[in-house]
């Protein structure tokens, strides 16, 4: 899931090349001194881009995700990283091979197995979209021999894209949440969900979160293990403008109560949630900064 970290991703362009960089302040040592400086997961010569986090409580590690931009081959792949901001071993696969594209991955840490669901948004010529998965076990070995088809493929009628996942520590369940464009006449955008089991199985089938004839896109969520609930949020179009909205969904799947967050985007840019509690970043008249606006 996409969070506001005090230790978080920024891709930053060094002469033409992109590179993942860890930004490892605050870190503090056990005196309570600050660790301060970047560190650079990876500088392939590649572009690299999209990175994502999620944090292992038990071992106290981090594994970053993200794709790399070759064109008709993105990959993607990941690195382990310790709690005081050093590499653990180099950079492996979760996902490889041509022709596909694989983008925007986004992972989840599932502290009741010790494993990690990393998912992102696939394209093959031959069949257009999907939306796959793959586990990986908390030291960083691979659990699926193959790619977790968890939708799709779409053939051109669907364009499943930007999913996002949690883990539900109550319910022992991942919820994989995407946003999806129908083609056909008349043209339905839709917030799905799809549960996945910690065996990497799919639990009943995919499930309509919204939909109707606005946009919806870049969706995001948290879990509350307390209700046993997620809550998503995505932002849609309303005329020029953009909402952002949200619904919870039970720890199994399938939706409670109805849409219940909204808040409109500033001028007619649009910019999507990162949800901790709900969060999303708008653009001010005149200015070049995105600003960040939180509302509990």
């Amino acid at each position: 899931m996409k969070q506001l970290r005090v230790f978080g991703f920024r891709p930053i362009f060094v002469m033409g090349v992109v590179a993942i960089v860890f930004l490892a302040t605050p870190l503090v040592t056990n005196s309570g001194n600050p660790i301060e400086g970047l560190l650079i997961i990876s500088d392939d010569p590649e572009q690299e881009a999209h990175p994502a986090t999620a944090y292992n409580h038990q071992r106290q590690e981090y594994l970053a995700v993200w794709f790399n931009d070759r064109p008709g081959c993105d990959d993607i792949r990941a690195q382990l990283i310790s709690r005081n901001g050093s590499l653990l071993g180099g950079p492996f696969y979760i996902s490889a091979g041509c022709p596909a594209e694989r983008r925007y991955p986004d992972v989840a840490y599932n502290g009741a197995q010790d494993q990690y669901l990393i998912v992102w948004e696939q394209y093959n010529p031959g069949d257009g979209y999907s939306i796959q998965g793959r586990r990986v076990s908390g030291t960083g070995q691979l659990l699926d021999g193959t790619d977790i088809l968890i939708y799709g493929p779409g053939y051109n009628f669907y364009t499943p894209v930007e999913p996002v996942v949690a883990y539900a520590s109550t319910s022992d369940r991942y919820l994989v949440v995407w946003s999806e464009t129908w083609h056909p006449l008349p043209i339905t955008y839709s917030i799905l969900g799809q549960v996945v089991t910690d065996a990497g199985t799919l639990e009943g089938g995919d499930f309509v979160i919204s939909q109707g004839n606005s946009i919806r896109a870049e969706p995001d969520l948290a879990y509350n293990r307390h209700a046993n609930r997620y809550l998503v949020v995505w932002q849609q179009q309303a005329g020029s403008l953009w909402d952002i909205h949200g619904q919870q969904v039970h720890g199994g799947g399938g939706t409670y109560q109805g849409d219940i967050t909204r808040a409109r985007l500033i001028n007619q840019s649009r910019a999507g949630p990162f949800l901790t509690w709900v969060r999303w970043k708008v653009k001010r008249p005149n200015s070049q900064a995105s600003q960040p606006i939180t509302r509990l």
